[in-house]
This record gives C-alpha cells, sequence and structure tokens, in this order.
C-alpha cells in the first residue's frame, strides 16, 4: 500500500509532471483547497468534473457536558463529506 502525501509531496510531482517550480506548485495546490474550504464555509457544494463533489453534511447530533454548566446541550455535527464520480471510481478499479 502506497504512503500518504502530503501538500509537499503533491506539489512536487506537479512541479515534475508540468515544468514549474515546486513553490508555484505549492501555491497552486494551496489555492484550490483553501477555495474548496473558503466555498464549503460558506454552505456551497463543490463539484469538480471527473474527480467528485464535496458539501457539507451533518451527522447525528450528540450530547456534550459543558465545563461549569449543570445541564447537557446537543451540538450539531458538520462534516465534510466527499463523492467520487463515477469517472474517478472506474479509474479506482
Amino acid at each position: 500500500m502506497s504512503e500518504n502525501k502530503r501538500l509537499g509531496d503533491l506539489a512536487a510531482m506537479i512541479a515534475v509532471q508540468h515544468g514549474i517550480s515546486r513553490t508555484e506548485a505549492a501555491a497552486a495546490v494551496s489555492a484550490v483547497f483553501n477555495t474548496i474550504k473558503h466555498e464549503l464555509r460558506q454552505g456551497n457544494a463543490v463539484t469538480i468534473k471527473g474527480f467528485g463533489s464535496f458539501r457539507v453534511c451533518t451527522a447525528t447530533p450528540r450530547m456534550v457536558a459543558s465545563f461549569g454548566q449543570p445541564a447537557k446541550m446537543t451540538t450539531p455535527r458538520p462534516r465534510v463529506c466527499f463523492k467520487g464520480s463515477v469517472v474517478f471510481r472506474d479509474k479506482l478499479r
């Protein structure tokens, strides 16, 4: 099984494939992820054709106890959901 890739690893692979510096590639990768995060925080879904879609889902709320407060309260549990496109899933098979 292959190891996890980090931003620097992705930037190095993109730099080699496209003949640009690692700094430029890292800036491009960061810009993509920052844009996805920004859109998800705004409540928008992000779809990348041939890759998949990201959206904010809410899991079942959970009960939490707050320090200094006698009562328990429920908290929403937002999380990011990713669904790979059919093209993406077929390439993984």
